[in-house]
């Protein structure tokens, strides 16, 4: 999707203690820097940063880690191409994407095939319906009822 080079070019422009900083108030220790963990709540602080490394990482129940991309698609609850986008125009850095991942054109879609398309798309939507998280979920009441079972003499 991405080039290596791109993806370099905006980790080496980018200071994690200042991406992170904006989101965590962040403290000096030792090497690196220390805050309470943006993604649990915590009283003592176990989120550390390590400049030096450019990468994060929470020692208390999280346990979560990462590197600048990370940290903003875990934050703000983005996709990774979408995270790198916002970063390199925040560091001016143009984007190339890798030819190699590019989608291919698609191809026209037969009848046969579009129909199995939409019957997918309709069971999943059914099965969406039916699931335990719905607020009307009919599955679940017809798999509780009780069965009669007639025992069959042979």
């Amino acid at each position: 999707m991405f080039s290596e080079s791109t993806l370099n070019e905006i980790r080496s422009r980018f200071d994690i203690v200042d991406l992170i900083g904006r989101y965590v108030t962040l403290k000096k220790s030792g090497q690196g820097y220390q805050g309470l963990c943006p993604f649990h709540k915590e009283k003592t602080p176990s989120f550390h940063v390590h400049p030096a490394k450019q990468v994060y990482r929470c020692f208390g129940s999280c346990g979560k880690g990462g590197n600048i991309f990370t940290f903003l698609m875990e934050y703000e609850g983005i996709s990774f191409p979408d995270a790198v986008r916002r970063l390199a125009k925040d560091v001016g850095v143009r984007i190339e994407e890798d030819k190699a991942f590019s989608r291919p054109q698609q191809k026209p879609v037969a009848p046969q095939q579009e129909r199995a398309l939409k019957a997918l798309e309709f069971a999943g939507k059914y099965f969406h319906f039916c699931s335990p998280r719905s607020s009307v979920s009919i599955c679940l009441e017809v798999l509780r009822k009780p069965r009669a079972f007639k025992k069959i003499d042979r």
